[in-house]
């Protein structure tokens, strides 16, 4: 299988290096890399060409070792975290835009004048954020025990910084000589001091989950930290994660490696999914991508199929719907309890908790066909139509409701962002729509003014 990487316009890495099966669909790889942008965005390869989502990697030429490039063409980016009630908008010309509450990052007047511009990228967790810049330094705002005060590692965040990863207590950002430095809550992943001499060099890129996190090294190991009993401690899959890993994924307390030969090993809380036994036979090959959502895991085989395991009730029993899930799979997004597959002919399929949004039979009609992707909130979700439309099921007050704003979502959406309990979309017209607690970034009036600059 080729190896492939997808970097942003700065160069830095969003998506691998990671081996993908010449039959897999460059969608696959946008959806990943607008993940980590926070915008839809388009892939292009190393001699300028537009690669077409629904083409293959094979059909696209794409070599071994290939580092393709991810555009977008949005005025503004949007992140949102399903750990944080703030919402924060990055515009062409690198300035932050936040809103949301305040005491989590929210306001950002401390670091008003350092996030004017040359913004890159933008992570959060529950109560912090940190904004990576062109220059490879670090800026971080909110509550200071959760990583808003970064001033304990001032010197290695000031240059050299490419990525920065979060789980829901604390940051841990990659250099580019392959290096972690972290910061936050130190039980919870703030303090690696445990793993320092294996995080010194050779990292390839860090996931959190919500207590802990694990870092991916480039001869394929994994090294974990953080809190131990929610998977922090790996030892007792030290010999499987000891190479050929391609990626992680994290729930509230497990995690699961999807392995070169597409093998999954998992550990952490047995009963949130760290253990994987009775599921292994279908586990054992053919994995291309792990979904995690609070307990539970949803893995997406190459031939389109879906296998679960983890508490059932939050959607490890996808029995239910086995026959949906079969095939033609292309995308699969979960919130707080449920989880939602998108299919090759853009139905939706969902399970798990019912009030979450494992129940979509109100939307069934629009849901049918047509969705491109769906993103969440930690209760709902909301699906954006290939005609620009956005649908939403799930906890009404958290995003699940957005009759107020439905005039404005029917057509010319370009992307929908989720944070905790709110929705944002951006519109064609620069606008930006905001749904959901008001507190948390459901009400977006004071910063309105700022996106009409951006169109």
């Amino acid at each position: 299988m080729p190896t492939v990487a997808v970097v942003s316009l700065g160069g830095n890495y969003l998506v691998g290096p990671l081996h993908v099966h010449a039959e897999e669909t460059i969608f696959s790889l946008i959806h990943m890399a607008s993940k980590e942008l926070g915008a839809r965005c388009k892939i292009i390869s190393s001699s300028a060409t537009v690669l077409s989502g629904s083409a293959t990697i094979a059909e696209c030429g794409v070599d071994d070792g290939a580092v393709l490039t991810a555009v977008c063409p949005q005025p503004l980016r949007i992140f949102g975290s399903c750990h944080s009630g703030v919402f924060a908008a990055l515009k062409r010309d690198g300035r932050v835009i936040t809103w949301g509450h305040p005491n989590f990052g929210g306001d950002s007047s401390a670091v008003k004048g350092q996030l004017l511009s040359n913004v890159e990228q933008v992570a959060g967790n529950s109560c912090a954020f940190a904004a990576v810049k062109t220059d490879g330094s670090v800026i971080t705002w909110g509550r200071p025990e959760f990583g808003g005060d970064s001033s304990g590692v001032i010197e290695q965040l000031a240059s050299g910084v490419k990525q920065v990863a979060q789980n829901q207590f604390a940051f841990a950002a990659l250099k580019t000589k392959g290096s972690v430095v972290t910061w936050g809550i130190p039980c919870n992943g703030g303090d690696s001091d445990g793993v320092r001499d294996q995080l010194a060099s050779g990292v390839e890129k860090v996931i959190g989950n919500y207590e802990a996190f694990a870092a991916v090294k480039t001869n394929g190991s994994v090294v974990t930290w953080g809190t131990s009993d929610k998977g922090g401690d790996s030892r007792a899959v030290k010999e499987q994660l000891a190479s050929d890993v391609d990626c992680v994924t994290g729930n509230q307390c497990a995690f699961a490696a999807v392995k070169r030969d597409g093998s999954v090993v998992t550990w952490g809380r047995p009963d949130f999914g760290g253990d994987c036994s009775s599921v292994w036979e279908q586990l054992e090959g053919g994995v291309k991508q792990v979904i995690g959502n609070y307990q539970a895991f949803a893995a997406l085989k190459k031939d389109g199929s879906v296998v679960t395991w983890g508490r059932p009730w939050f959607g490890g029993d996808s029995s239910a719907v086995r026959e949906q899930l079969a095939n033609d799979v292309v995308q699969v997004a979960s919130n707080n309890g449920a989880f939602a597959a998108v299919k090759s002919c853009g139905s939706v399929v969902t399970w798990g908790l019912r009030d979450f949004g494992g129940d979509s039979s109100a939307a069934k009609e629009q849901l049918a066909c047509g969705v491109e992707q769906v993103v969440n909130t930690f209760f709902s979700f909301a699906a954006l139509k290939t005609d620009g439309s956005v649908i939403t099921w799930g906890i009404p007050y958290n995003g699940g409701d957005s009759s107020k704003v439905k005039k404005q979502l029917a057509s010319g959406v370009l992307q929908v962002i989720g944070n905790y309990e709110a929705f944002a979309a951006l519109h064609k017209d620069g606008s930006v729509i905001t749904w959901g607690i008001p507190f948390s970034g459901g009400n977006s009036k004071e910063v309105q003014k700022d996106f009409a600059s951006s169109a």
